[in-house]
Order: structure tokens, then sequence, then C-alpha cells
């Protein structure tokens, strides 16, 4: 089984990165302050008898035992932890997978139930994370087994949440808890669940930090941070070939993860076939100049190619003279299957659960070439026997749908159990002690607050924050109560039997605050330059940016003149009109350009007669001076010339034209006579 930094089983060496020393011993690393150290040999021990130390003797350790010594039944890269062996154990026969953690072919294990997850994440035999969902209503998951426990019931304040809706871990994760509101003058940061000063389009005063800003800070690469004012901002995506948080650092990139296909068949590009599943898996590309050859190893090209030895076995994975290594198969049975290749490089044709064991189930059943099966039941079966490499008989499981109306854990007819969460809004009501029970209603607080509501089903617990919008909890008689309106009242405080309410004197643009009452400012429609007053509160009517004032006393209205760079970008010519009876004299500027227009008040364009295009620059490939203050980039076929020019690289100009050299016998990426290269097909 492969775990998922939870659940599932691990290998002997599960918990420590095994590794060498420069004398071959291996060393481990796993978390504590001994990383490094040689193991404890028996010669290092002294020669003390049986004796514990407190007679002055010292306890002789046992000499280092290794675990894998063969690729004996194994498959995929294997390390032994104590002789510091490396091990390239090949890949298994088709339909099998090899596990990660026991380096075993079997039958892949690729769905929750097989893997025996029943929430939480987990791996697959193939490496794939799965989402194995939620426990029912009063459990959590245990991350370390993957399965539903009885709820610890944490609180939002035991996990650090201030503020908002959010999942405690208890139950189904679509159902939120309410954790209050912050105080005055914060909002609720709805992405992070906390209190923060409150920004100005909310009636505070904080106002955020640029973005470059914030994520320097934060040091943070990629993804979403807070802003420090209720709200979040993005500090970028990842360069091609690297994924934010991948290692396990948030906010940071880093390499994406590689396929367990890649790792097990120790391939560092192109594509293979995946075990599991059928499907093409990409392995990465190559820094240039090395290429991927078809052995999957980076570097110069190269033909891999099977060794002398090869001939006298019928089967195996052999060094291929490019850095890698190449299988000789077995061939395919009579049904399609290929035979199994053994460590002793013969073939032999494996057992299969649908023949060999047809009928039967059971895990670590021999196939008969030194790997196990597991043979299943199909969906919703269960086997008779728990024992490894004994068959049994397959049941069928009730699901969930036998028991209307019940939940918990209840039995699946099959000598187990079931956890049904088939309640929906409702509640499972359970006895002391049960672990089953009936689906009911909890009492509901219509209204109420502050006060714990109970009945045959359970209690519901009704908060003081949860009366909602322009209400607040009336502690003394325990019920929600609608606060005074505001309306239009402005700049005071109401109050009633529910409480106070404070109403802004911000009215919003085009009104004033007056006498305690929101009303609407005069309008500067046709009024600018001077000041107009209503009972409401007077008003400067000015022009803005470079607008100015026109007209006479009763119709003045602003006026925006207009610009060369504006209103006549591209045009040229003098005394032209601004609109606001003002005149322009625009020019062309850059070297040799003219106005097509010499008329006083008339708009013409812009162009140099003296123009130069690729046409004047023959057989020529480059960039050349335009004569009017540019340039002008030509190509060969501009020439109707071969698209192929000496143009490249750092240089500037050059002459079209180069016969390249033919492929000829070469194959892969060759010198094509003309500074490039042209690749020749495959080998």
């Amino acid at each position: 089984m492969v775990g998922d930094g939870s659940g599932g089983t691990s290998s002997p060496t599960a918990g420590a990165s095994s590794k060498s020393d420069n004398a071959g011993r291996a060393t481990t690393d796993d978390g504590g302050g001994s990383a490094g150290e040689e193991p404890l040999a028996a010669s290092d021990a002294g020669s003390a008898g049986e004796g514990g130390s407190g007679d002055g003797g010292t306890t002789s350790l046992p000499a280092c035992q290794p675990i894998y010594t063969s690729c004996d039944s194994l498959c995929g890269p294997v390390h032994d932890p104590c002789t510091g062996l490396d091990l390239e154990c090949g890949v298994c026969a088709d339909g099998l997978a090899c596990d990660r953690d026991t380096h075993r072919c079997s039958t892949a294990k690729l769905t929750c139930a097989a893997l025996g997850a029943a929430c939480g994440r987990i791996r697959n035999t193939c490496g794939q994370r799965l989402d194995c969902g939620d426990c029912p209503d009063g459990q959590e998951c245990d991350p370390d087994t993957n399965q539903c426990t009885t709820c610890s019931a944490p609180t939002c304040a035991d996990l650090g949440i201030e503020c908002g809706t959010a999942w405690l871990g208890c139950g189904s994760s679509k159902i939120s808890t309410d954790c209050g509101t912050c105080a005055i003058g914060k909002v609720c940061n709805p992405a992070y669940n906390r209190c923060e000063p409150a920004p100005k389009a909310a009636g505070g005063q904080c106002v955020p930090k640029s973005t470059a800003e914030l994520c320097a800070v934060k040091n943070a690469e990629c993804g979403y941070i807070s802003d420090g004012c209720g709200g979040t901002v993005k500090c970028g995506d990842c360069p091609v070939g690297k994924d934010c948080a991948t290692d396990g650092i948030a906010n940071r990139c880093g390499p994406p993860e590689a396929s367990w296909q890649c790792i097990v068949e120790q391939r560092e590009c192109g594509k293979t076939m995946a075990t599991c599943g059928g499907k093409l898996v990409d392995c990465g590309t190559c820094s240039k100049p090395d290429v991927c050859n078809s052995n999957g190893k980076c570097g110069a090209p190269c033909s891999p190619k099977l060794p002398a030895l090869a001939d006298a076995l019928e089967c195996g994975s052999f060094d291929d003279g490019c850095n890698g290594k190449l299988a000789k198969d077995c061939p395919k049975t009579d049904k399609g299957a290929k035979e199994v290749c053994k460590a002793d490089g013969s073939c032999c044709v494996a057992k299969t659960c649908a023949d060999d064991y047809k009928n039967q189930c059971g895990t670590g059943l021999p196939d008969g070439c030194g790997a196990t099966l597991d043979c299943g039941c199909g969906t919703g079966g269960v086997c008779s026997t728990k024992a490894i490499a004994t068959t049994g008989t397959c049941c069928q499981k009730h699901d969930c749908s036998f028991y209307p109306g019940q939940c918990g854990t209840l039995d699946d007819g099959c000598g187990g159990t079931i956890t049904c969460n088939t309640c929906g809004s409702q509640t499972c009501k359970k006895a002391s002690g049960a672990v089953s029970g009936t689906c009911c209603d909890l009492p509901v607080c219509n209204g109420q607050c502050g006060v714990t509501l109970t009945n045959a089903c359970g209690s519901r617990t009704c908060s003081t924050t949860s009366c909602g919008s322009g209400k607040q909890c009336d502690t003394t008689s325990a019920t929600c109560c609608t606060l005074p309106a505001c309306g239009t009242q402005c700049g005071v405080s109401l109050s009633n039997a529910c409480g106070s309410k404070a109403c802004s004197a911000d009215c919003g643009t085009g009104k004033a605050c007056t006498n305690g009452n929101c009303c609407a400012l005069p309008s500067c429609a046709g009024a600018c330059g001077r000041t107009v007053s209503n009972t409401c509160g007077s008003v400067d009517c000015k022009c803005t940016g470079t607008a100015l004032c026109q007209g006479k006393t009763g119709a003045q209205t602003c006026c925006t003149p207009r610009t060369c760079s504006g209103f006549y970008t591209g045009k040229c010519g003098t005394q032209l009109d601004d609109a606001c009876g003002g005149k322009l004299d625009c020019g062309c500027s850059g070297t040799g350009n003219v106005c097509s227009s010499s008329a006083t008040g008339s708009a013409g364009t812009c162009s140099c007669p003296t123009l130069k295009t690729c046409a004047d620059f023959a057989g020529q490939c480059g960039e050349f001076p335009n004569a009017c203050g540019g340039t002008v980039k030509c190509t060969c076929a501009d020439h109707g010339l071969p698209s192929y020019d000496t143009c490249g690289g750092s240089q500037q100009s050059g002459v079209c034209g180069c016969t390249k050299t033919p492929c000829g016998s070469h194959c892969g990426n060759v010198d094509d006579g003309c500074g490039g290269q042209v690749y020749c097909g495959p080998c």
C-alpha cells in the first residue's frame, strides 16, 4: 500500500531516508540527531559478557542484517539500508503494478476501498493521490490510519479561527460552524478566518501596501496572501517547469512532483506507458545541449543496445551502454499476456485471478513466478479470509440503502461493518455506548439566541451573534430583536427597546448630512466657476483636470481642450482647432518626417519620403537603418530566397543563402553546415 503522508503500510525502512557513507556503510536520516552516524556493529560494542552495564560490562549488539540481497521476487529501484546496495529490479508484467513500499508486483490497488481507507487523502499503489471523503457526524478522520474515530469536538478558538464560517474537522466538510464576527473597526478576512483592520471602502482606515511590497515581505513567489485589510493579493505564477508549494512550502515555487512511474523506471525524460491505466506518462525534458535518448536518460545522442551477455538469458534488465537499462522481454502467452521474467533470467507463465483463482479471493496469493496476486470480489464484495496467501470465498455486502432511517456503524452482512451517514440535514441520534442510531431533527432556534435548546434528538446552541444584519440578541428574553433603522437620518444615534445604532454622517456622493438628515446638494450642471447653494448646503463648482470653464453667466460649462498627443495623435498641421476656442500647432517628430498638409487649420499625416524598405537591401538579411530615424528588419524570404540565412545568433546583418548538408546516412541531430543543426530522424 502507498501512504500519502498518512495511512497505509510502509517498507522496512519507512520513516527514514537511507543513503551510504564513503565506506559503503548505510546511514539513516530519521529526523533525529543521529543522522549521518555509523550503525554500531558488534565489534564496536566491546567484548563484554551477557550482563548489563551495572556490573561494568557492555551489551553486544547484533550485526546489521541485510534486507535485500537480490532482485528475486522484487521490482523497481530497491535500496538495502544495511549494505547500501542499490538494485534495479525492473518492471512488472502486464496487468500488475510495482508496490512502491513492498517492492513486489501485485494487482494494483487503485481505490480507497482496495486500500482500506475510509476517509482523508492517501496514495494508491500507482502513486496517485486519492480523496477518500469525510467521516459521518460525530467522527473525524485520523490522518495516520485514514479511519474515522470519535470526534474530539474542537472549538473555533482551539483551531485559532477568529471569525466567519469554517469546518472544524468533525463530520462532513460541507457543514460549517459560525465562528462569530469581528470587533468594530475590523473585518473578517474569509480566506484566513481572521480579523484584520477594516479598509477605507468599509468605513475603516486600513490602506493595503502594494502587491510587490506585500509579496516581498512574505517572501511569497506565487499564490495568494492576505493584504492585511481583509482581502487578498496574488503574488504571481511560477515559471514553466515549476509549481506553487509542491515542495511543501506555501507560496514558494518548486519542482513539480515526479510521476511514480518515472521513478520506478528511473526515467529522466520522455514518455512511458503507465502500468496503471495504460496512459502515457510524461517524465520531463532535458536541459540543452543534452538530448533525451530512447532509454529515458539525458545526455549526448546514444543508441541503447543489449550487451552480449544478454544472448545467454531469456529475459532481464541489462546496461544499455547509454547510462540506462534495456529490457529483454519474455514472449506473450497464448492468451496475450506477457510472461514474467524471473531473477535468474528465465521466463515464467504467471497465474491470474481470472483463470487460476476463479470464484476465489484473497491477498498475497502466489502467482507461481515469485510474485503475488490480490484477488478481490468486485464491487461490494467481501472475502471470507483476511489471512495472507490463503484463498476464501466472496460475500456481497449490504450498503446504506439496506438501513433506511438508520445511521452510524452497522452490520455489513459479511462479518464486518459499514458506516452510514444517510441523515442529510438531520442528526444521527445514538444511545449511550451504541455505535448505531436513528436520524432525527434537532430543535430549531427560530429567533432565539444565547440559549441551548434540547429535545429528544439532542441539543443545539443558539449563538448570541447569529441574529443577522440589523438585529441583536436581547439576553434578557433570549430572543433576537430589531434595532432602529437609520433611513435618511445621519450623524445621530438612535435607540429603541432592542438597543442603540449609530447612523453614519457620510451620506454618499452628492449628498450632505444637514440637521440629522441626508439631503441632496445642488447640481453643478451649467454652473462651473462659481459656488451654488440650496437649503442642504453649498458646492464649489470647479472644472477638473485640464478642463476650462466657458460660456456666459447662467450657462457656464467645462470644456477639455484637444491636444496634439491626444486628439491629433499621428496628425500634423498649424492652427488646428482645440474645440475650446484655441488653436494648436502639431508638428512631425522623427528624422526625415514631413507633414502632408500645408493648409492652415487642416490636419495632415506625417511621412518620410526617403523611407527605405527590404527592396533597398537585396540579397541581404538582418536589421538596417531606414533613413527615417528607424530600422527595417529583412529576411531572405523578403527577396524570394531560401528561408535559411546567416542572420541568426548575435549577427546584426548577413548575406542570404546557404546550402545545407544533406542527412545522408546520419540520424538524430547533426550539424547542417550552415551554423545550425538538422534532425535526421530516429536511428
